[in-house]
């Protein structure tokens, strides 16, 4: 399922960064840690030079059949997944982090 997609589920920040170019954010790695009571229980990393289509070409397809307001987010799939064993908890703590972005720490709740 499309965990993004649930109300409450979908955190952005710490900022929003415009005008990167494409070919300097391909550089970036994203990593993630997921703590449960003060230590890890998954973590992973990436880097955005695996993300298969070009910036334009994923906006033409959000922008090709539908208007949308100024600020739309477009969010791409993500290449860190836990295994399939693994399940979050109420508690956890997810942190996200790219590039010169900081850190995303955001508490899992039961929606």
């Amino acid at each position: 399922p499309q965990a993004k997609i649930y109300r409450h589920s979908c955190a952005l920040g710490p900022v929003l960064l415009a005008g990167v170019p494409e070919e300097e954010v391909r550089g970036w790695t994203m990593r993630m840690e997921i703590r449960r009571a003060g230590r890890t229980v998954f973590e992973g990393q990436t880097s955005l030079a695996r993300l298969k289509r070009r910036f334009d070409e994923l906006a033409g397809f959000l922008t090709r059949c539908q208007e949308l307001p100024d600020g739309v987010v477009l969010l791409t799939g993500t290449g860190i997944v836990p295994p399939d064993d693994f399940c979050s908890e109420e508690g956890d703590e997810v942190r996200i982090e790219c590039g010169p972005l900081g850190v995303l720490a955001n508490p899992v709740v039961r929606v």
